[in-house]
Parts: C-alpha cells; sequence; structure tokens
C-alpha cells in the first residue's frame, strides 16, 4: 500500500515470507518473492494496483506451481531362492519428491502392460512431500531383470533405478546347495573335535 508493505491483515502463513521489490515499484515491476515455499503455498496469487484516486485497478493472477526432485528409485529384490512358476514381489521405493509422480516398470528391458500386477502407495512427510512405494507382482517363468521408473511431469524428469537381475534356481541347485550347507558344517566339526581328540590322546 503506498509502495511499501501492508501487514495487517496478512495471513499467518506468510508472516515473513514476503518481500517487495520497493526499488522498481517506480518502473512498473510490482513483483513479491516468497522465501521457504512449501507445497501449501501453491495457488494463485493476485495482484492489484491502483493508479490513481479514482478507484481504476489494474489486476494480474498467477498461479504459483509447486515441484519437488524425488530421489533415485531403489528396487528390492526378494531374499530367498526364486523358482520357475513361483510368485515374486519387487519393491521400488523413492522419496521426498512433488506432485504425484507417474510410476513405470520394465521387465527384461520391456515396458509393463499389465498394470494389475503393479501396487502402488503413495505417503505425505511432515513437509506434504511424496515417498512412493510401488510392487511388482510377477510370475517368474525365466530368469528376469526389472527396472522401475518414476516420472515427475511437472519437471519433466525422470528417474530409473538399477536393473536388478534374479535367476530361477533349480532344484537340482537347490540340493547341491543343502548338501554343500551339511558338507562344510560336517567340516567345521571334525575341524573342532580333532584338537580335542589329539590333546586327550597327549594328555593320557
Amino acid at each position: 500500500m503506498n509502495g511499501g508493505d501492508y501487514l495487517k491483515n496478512q495471513d499467518p502463513q506468510f508472516k515473513g515470507r514476503t518481500e517487495l521489490f520497493r526499488s522498481e515499484l517506480s518502473h512498473g515491476n510490482f513483483s513479491l518473492r516468497l522465501s521457504n515455499v512449501s507445497v501449501t503455498d501453491e495457488g494463485e496469487f493476485v495482484c492489484k494496483y491502483s493508479k490513481n484516486n479514482k478507484g481504476n485497478t489494474i489486476q494480474s493472477e498467477q498461479c504459483l506451481q509447486i515441484a519437488g526432485h524425488y530421489s533415485v528409485p531403489v528396487v528390492h529384490r526378494p531374499a530367498v531362492a526364486i523358482f520357475k512358476d513361483s510368485e515374486v514381489d519387487f519393491t521400488c521405493i523413492s522419496a521426498g519428491g512433488f506432485p504425484e509422480p507417474k510410476v513405470h516398470w520394465s521387465v527384461n528391458k520391456k515396458p509393463l502392460q499389465d498394470s494389475s500386477r503393479v501396487n502402488t502407495r503413495m505417503s505425505r512427510d511432515s513437509r506434504g512431500l511424496y515417498n512412493l512405494t510401488s510392487v511388482l507382482t510377477l510370475k517368474v517363468t525365466e530368469d528376469v531383470s526389472v527396472t522401475c521408473t518414476i516420472d515427475n511431469e511437472r519437471l519433466r524428469e525422470k528417474k530409473t533405478s538399477a536393473e536388478i537381475q534374479n535367476l530361477i534356481t533349480t532344484e537340482k541347485e537347490q540340493k547341491q546347495e543343502h548338501g554343500g550347507a551339511w558338507a562344510i558344517g560336517g567340516l567345521v566339526v571334525v575341524m573342532v573335535l580333532l584338537p580335542a581328540l589329539i590333546a586327550v590322546i597327549m594328555w593320557n
């Protein structure tokens, strides 16, 4: 008002965060600087300028859109062996972005077509930013590799996870693993018992 700040009716959410470029007002620059922007600031801002005391007012509207970068997505694979024709969950996690992104999965380097296999959940942190967890459920019939891509259309930004590869374990391989485990276990027992036996013989 009259080239200065009129803060009497200012919304408390903007307190201490607004600033006019006073040296530019005489040049017709009525820009407003808003600091410490958060997602709650998104919306329409209206600038009204009165040229004289006759009530002639010029009005301009500007829409403020907020955007935040998501972290590079990380895909977690099953920690257990994968067998042919079993159902397997792959979990993609990304955090700290805005607005809600689109999620794209690729299987063996090809875009996933069946969206019914994907369950995506969104949550918001204390700053209003989104955290994403997307689970892809696959029936595995062969060795498989997957990637997850987060698409923030507002920023025109896509981030893709590292490729996760999973090899199918056959029943023969599983038996060999168990057999190897028993062999190693037996070897450890023998190695432990042998020094004890030698000690007993020497003592006697």
